[in-house]
């Protein structure tokens, strides 16, 4: 059976076990599971388990697990953390398919809770019983009754079932957010709590809703990530299926990523990691709740529309101009664009003898002076062929103004069906009624100019990608053939190399095995050789003293550029190695003397780190000595597809400068495919590569990497325990 048929009732149990219920039924979590099923309709059976207690509520309470009549399809533990592993045993024993554990006291503690996780996984493992938490709610199944779980959105006295599915790592947050989903009268299909996703995580069910009818729009709340690649697969057959996958990720900041490892004791990653790939995913991204309830009601209200548009083009019709500038300001800084109407819907506005001008965003002010024109007005603007979603901003229009503009808005909106069209009104409680008929007839209102502006932007977004769907697909990842006689070469260049980070010579060396090129260098070790070899390269050059222990060399002052004579060479090299040998415990591999690049070139920066959330990183973006002040670059998560990597290139303000010298695009693009195999055959063994300033040179197209830096993990190495070498 294969997982989603495994997954199947566990989201729709006919029967579940509530072990270590309490009979009272107000008590914190422990007496409030049984409440909920019965609550909210569950018609499976019910098996309560209290070694203290003959009967709860009326129902027939076992001392043990092993004392039930069957293995109930769920178990929801609910003991304190002591006894959890010798519960689960017990489900294990009893051969329950699924173990959801609510009690926390685990990874989230450190190493003690870590230890106690391990056994919990490897008990369940062994015995085929999957395990939801520990430290999570649970599921909740608004369609079927199956509440099993203890979360506080179970208080809510009708739930409304609908069409969006929410995962969250987070119990509280789970609980929270369904709340907010429900109070802007959005369905739900199922809340999911994952807690500390020891065995069944985000990505498990996610997959299971894909599939599942009931679910349109599926939201994530996402505390990490245990399988990156895993979830870029998915996002791309949610694409497919034209399922909207919406995350809203905490830990973006230093202190958020330390609450989010303490709460859930996933180490979290960085905030650019992440971005770049939901980027390279396809997945919806929001910063907050208000932004993720107004982006996910926009697109349940409108997905068969969604499905069928063929292009996302805005138009704001509004009330006022001024309201109509502030739509057209947001939409500049989200980057929504505003087309122009067709040549026929500005002919059929202009024959109304209305508008003084007629642009996007529209003033209505005229149509609302002679209200008789209402439906005629939203006839021509609805039908354009340009345009195909609407936002119609209301202002203060009330009494019988206010029902003709609501009521000539419905009767358009049941007419162009094809079209999204939401309603926003700025005025709050003044426009109470305008807001209740709207609703009551379907027209999705909101309230805020920036939040909606977003979620059109979402919309708009999501539309373009399902028409690039072929280009999202992830059978063309940059996977290259590992070289073994490659591999071979790295391996002998690290032959007596006790160091972490590699000088910049071998950096450069081992860089060129794989076709990134530097410029023209030798290295040295007297000053004799220095001024031979400056000789043979052609003044000006550049000195630099090489050593694994000196990442900043102009910072340390063991360089020096633009040397043009042996005198000024014999004078750099006392002076540089002089400084580089009061640096303390630094050894000295050399002098490396290059050829001086002229002109001033561009100066990029490329390389590659790695994550501590989602691996190895690759990186592109200006570079040189204001690099960790600009802070301006692009990432992507590797493996990478060649449209990753255009991306990454072309969102970068450094892109600004290269379009106009297309073989430098080119050649930047090369480097980075060639850092992509650097990565791939490396493997584990690889830490970082840092390659600033990477130089276009002037009126010739060449890119050159000035100055590179590898750091490699040295223990993998010389245990042999890498992925290749």
């Amino acid at each position: 059976m294969g997982m989603r048929e495994d997954l199947r009732y566990l989201l729709a149990p006919r029967s579940v076990a509530l072990i270590g219920i309490s009979p009272d039924e107000n008590a914190a979590f422990k007496g409030k599971p049984l409440r909920y099923l019965q609550k909210h309709g569950f018609n499976g059976r019910t098996y309560l388990v209290n070694p203290n207690y003959a009967e709860i509520q009326g129902l027939k309470t076992y001392p043990s697990v092993t004392d039930l009549p069957e293995p109930a399809d769920v178990a929801l533990v609910l003991v304190p953390t002591p006894a959890v592993l010798n519960t689960v045993t017990e489900c294990c024993l009893k051969g329950i398919p699924f173990i959801s554990v609510f009690t926390s006291g685990f990874k989230e503690l450190g190493r003690e809770g870590v230890e106690r996780e391990r056994q919990l996984v490897e008990l369940c493992r062994a015995h085929g019983s999957r395990l939801v938490g520990p430290n999570g709610y649970g599921v909740t199944n608004f369609w079927h009754g199956g509440a099993v779980s203890p979360s506080p959105i179970l208080e809510t006295p009708n739930l409304i079932m609908g069409r969006v599915a929410l995962i969250a790592q987070s119990g509280a947050m789970s609980a929270l957010l369904a709340n907010h989903f429900l109070d802007a009268g959005i369905g739900l299909s199922y809340v999911i709590s994952t807690g500390n996703e020891a065995d069944l995580d985000t990505c498990d069910f996610l997959e299971c809703l894909l599939e599942d009818d009931r679910s349109q729009v599926i939201c994530l709340f996402l505390e990490g990530v245990k399988n990156p690649k895993r979830l870029r697969e998915l996002a791309t057959k949610a694409l497919f299926l034209r399922k909207p996958v919406i995350t809203l990720k905490v830990g973006r900041s230093e202190k958020g990523s330390a609450v989010a490892l303490a709460h859930t004791g996933r180490l979290m990653g960085s905030s650019v990691a992440y971005q770049a790939l939901f980027r390279q995913s396809r997945i919806i991204t929001v910063e907050d709740i208000e932004e993720l309830i107004a982006t996910t009601k926009l697109l349940v209200g409108n997905m068969e529309r969604i499905r069928e548009i063929d292009k996302a083009a805005f138009a704001i019709v509004s009330a006022s101009g001024g309201a109509s500038a502030l739509v057209a300001d947001s939409c500049h800084d989200v980057g929504v664009s505003l087309p122009d109407f067709s040549p026929e819907t500005i002919a059929r506005l202009k024959a109304l003898q209305l508008f003084p001008s007629i642009a996007n965003p529209l003033d209505i002010a005229p149509v609302l002076i002679r209200s008789n024109y209402l439906r005629e007005f939203f006839d021509i603007i609805f039908a354009d062929p340009n345009i195909s979603s609407y936002g119609v901003v209301i202002t203060s229009q009330t009494g019988s103004l206010g029902d003709s503009l609501a009521n000539a808005l419905i009767q358009a909106r049941h007419k162009y069906h094809d079209k999204i069209i939401f309603a926003l009104t700025l005025s709050g409680s003044l426009t109470k009624t305008v807001t209740e008929l709207l609703t009551e007839s379907g027209i999705d209102v909101f309230s805020s100019i920036p939040l909606t502006v977003k979620a059109v932007g979402h919309i708009s977004r999501y539309i373009k990608l399902i028409h690039e769907q072929a280009d999202a697909d992830t059978s063309d990842l940059l996977t290259p053939r590992v070289d073994a006689s490659r591999r071979s070469r790295v391996a002998a260049l690290m032959q007596g190399t006790g160091k972490k980070v590699l000088s910049e010579y071998k950096s450069r060396e081992l860089l060129s095995y794989y076709g990134i090129r530097g410029p023209n260098e030798r290295l040295v070790f007297t000053i004799d050789e220095a001024e031979a070899c400056a000789e043979e390269i052609g003044f000006p050059v550049v000195l630099k003293v090489q050593s694994p222990d000196i990442a900043h060399k102009a910072r340390e002052g063991v360089m020096r550029v633009g040397i043009r004579n042996q005198g000024e060479l014999r004078e750099a090299y006392v002076r540089c190695v002089e400084r580089a040998k009061k640096v303390i415990d630094a050894s000295i591999d050399g002098v490396l003397i290059q050829e001086m690049i002229l002109g001033q070139g561009i100066e990029l920066l490329a390389g590659l780190a790695k994550d501590p959330g989602l691996g190895m990183m690759l990186t592109f973006g200006l570079g040189g000595s204001a690099v960790e002040v600009l802070k301006e670059f692009s990432s992507c998560v590797l493996p990478a597809t060649m449209k990753d990597i255009e991306e990454m290139i072309r969102e970068s303000k450094a892109f600004q400068l290269l379009k106009d010298v297309p073989q430098a695009v080119a050649a930047v693009r090369m480097i980075l495919v060639d850092l992509c195999l650097v990565a791939t055959e490396l493997g584990e063994f690889l830490e970082a590569v840092d390659m600033n300033p990477v130089v276009v040179v002037p009126g010739t197209g060449r890119v050159i990497a000035l100055d590179a830096l590898v750091v490699v993990n040295q223990g993998v190495f010389a245990t042999g325990t890498g992925a290749h070498i």
